[in-house]
C-alpha cells in the first residue's frame, strides 16, 4: 500500500460514487485489521483514499494512444503503482482490423515500458464474446488471439447473487486457480 492509482475510462462507467462506498468499506476493514493488530500501519481514511486516485477520461482511439504516449511525463514525481485502462478495446473497436492491430501493438509496447520505468501494475479491462463453432461455444477476448497472447496475465470475473468469481486463465506460472470474493 502507499502508493497511488490511475485509471483510464474509456467507456464513461467510472461511477465515483461507488469509489467512495468501495474506500468507506476498505476504511472500516483496516480499521478492524488495525484493531487486531499490534501495528499501526493502517491509518486510511475514505479522504486520503480518494485522494490518491487520479482519473481520466479517453474516448477515441486516437485520445487513448496519445494519453498513454504522454503518461510519463504525468507519472513523473507521482507515486502510481496501479494503472487501469477500462476498457481497452472500447475506442478501438470502431477501427479498420490492420488499423486496430498496429494501435494495439504500440499501445502494449508502451504499456509495458510503462510499467518497468515506473514500477507500475497493469490492468487492462476486455470486452469478451462468444465463438460457436459446430461443437461448443467459447468465451474469448473481443480481439481474438493476438490479443490474447499480447498479455501476460489473464483473469476473467463472473458474478453470482452477491458473490465474485475470478480464475486466472494465464499467467508465466501456467498455475489456473480461482477464489471467490465480495465487495
Amino acid at each position: 500500500m502507499g502508493g497511488q492509482a490511475l485509471y483510464i475510462s474509456t467507456n464513461k462507467n467510472f461511477n465515483s460514487q461507488r469509489l467512495k462506498e468501495l474506500a468507506r468499506k476498505f476504511q472500516r476493514d483496516c480499521n478492524l485489521l488495525k484493531s487486531r493488530s499490534e501495528e499501526n500501519e493502517f491509518d486510511l481514511t475514505e479522504e486520503s483514499i480518494m485522494e490518491n486516485i487520479y482519473y481520466i477520461d479517453v474516448t477515441s482511439g486516437d485520445d487513448l494512444l496519445s494519453c498513454i504516449f504522454l503518461l510519463d511525463n504525468y507519472l513523473e514525481g507521482k507515486n502510481i503503482r496501479l494503472l487501469v485502462v477500462d476498457s481497452i478495446t472500447q475506442p478501438l473497436k470502431t477501427m479498420e482490423i490492420k488499423v486496430r492491430l498496429g494501435l494495439i501493438n504500440k499501445l502494449f509496447q508502451q504499456l509495458r515500458i510503462l510499467a518497468s520505468q515506473f514500477d507500475l501494475a497493469v490492468i487492462l479491462t476486455n470486452d469478451l464474446t462468444t465463438r460457436v463453432n459446430e461443437r461448443e461455444s467459447i468465451i474469448a477476448s473481443s480481439f481474438g488471439d493476438s490479443f490474447y497472447h499480447m498479455v501476460n496475465s489473464r483473469i476473467i470475473f463472473s458474478k453470482n447473487d452477491a458473490t465474485f468469481h475470478g480464475r486466472l486463465l494465464k499467467s508465466i506460472s501456467n498455475v489456473q486457480v480461482e477464489a471467490d470474493f465480495y465487495l
